[in-house]
């Protein structure tokens, strides 16, 4: 008979890669989304179409269907909303703890975090660090993923955006004096890698960090890519006070299309 495994976030690249590597023979997959298209690559799983914020829609997921697995996934990484990172990333999670707890407890629970994960992080690394102690405290098996920089991805964010620039510009504006280095990880490397922590090592009660083998500052990194790319680049470092300032502007004048606020908070946070 086969087990069943939830989970949420399906739509991302990396976990729908992730999902690709399970045993369609030995699992069942049940993806939660709010929207009804079909994921085109995972065709064979079933959809479940509804909001993880509303509570009554994650006791009837739970309630009614049993689950060996449960992959929690599904995030907000930029907003300028700071709350909604607590409704999304901390709230929604706790609910889903909550239910977890009351209906299967027995099934294991895998979070997907992220290597900002902490107090110092802005909105977004104490969402995730509050969730991570709620899980933690509150079921008995359990195993935290904190990806660190993951590229290769469709989405011209973060560290891939980082990429482009670095390839394809004459001029960069980089962040300097940052307190932890960048560790970057191919989209298809980090789903390897956690795919064989929950099936093969069958890691649990563990928090594990998903990085690349070597780090670089921000400015170092960015001059890797441009002597790869054979491209000749002048870096403009930009000092931490004038990246706060960046920061306040943005807030102040609501412009989304450069950086969410607290992703300055991010850089600059010490990592784990």
């Amino acid at each position: 008979m086969k087990k069943n495994i939830l989970v949420t976030g399906i739509s991302s690249e990396l976990l729908t890669k992730l999902c690709l590597k399970i045993n369609q023979d030995e699992y069942r997959i049940f993806g939660v989304s709010r929207t009804k298209n079909k994921i085109e690559r995972l065709e064979y799983a079933c959809l479940l179409n509804g909001d993880l914020t509303a509570e009554n829609f994650v006791n009837k997921i739970f309630s009614g269907n049993k689950f060996d697995m449960v992959i929690h996934g599904a995030a907000l990484t930029h907003s300028f909303d700071a709350e909604k990172y607590f409704e999304i990333n901390y709230r929604a999670t706790k609910t889903i703890v909550d239910a977890v707890k009351k209906y299967q407890e027995d099934c294991i629970f895998i979070f997907i975090s992220s290597r900002t994960a902490g107090y110092k992080s802005g909105a977004y690394g104490k969402s995730k660090i509050l969730a991570e102690e709620y899980i933690i405290k509150n079921l008995e098996n359990w195993l935290i993923f904190r990806p660190s920089e993951i590229f290769g991805g469709l989405k011209n964010e973060g560290i891939n955006k980082l990429l482009n620039d670095a390839s394809n510009k004459k001029i960069l504006f980089c962040p300097a004096n940052l307190k932890a280095k960048l560790y970057p990880i191919s989209i298809d490397y980090a789903a390897d890698l956690m795919f064989d922590d929950i099936f093969n090592k069958k890691n649990r009660n563990k928090i594990i960090t998903i990085k690349g083998a070597d780090g670089w500052t921000y400015i170092e990194y960015a001059k890797k890519i441009s002597k790869e790319k054979n491209n000749k680049i002048f870096i403009m470092p930009l000092p931490k006070i004038l990246m706060y300032i960046l920061k306040y502007f943005l807030i102040i004048f609501r412009i989304k299309k450069i950086i969410a606020p607290d992703q300055i908070d991010r850089l600059y946070a010490e990592k784990n």
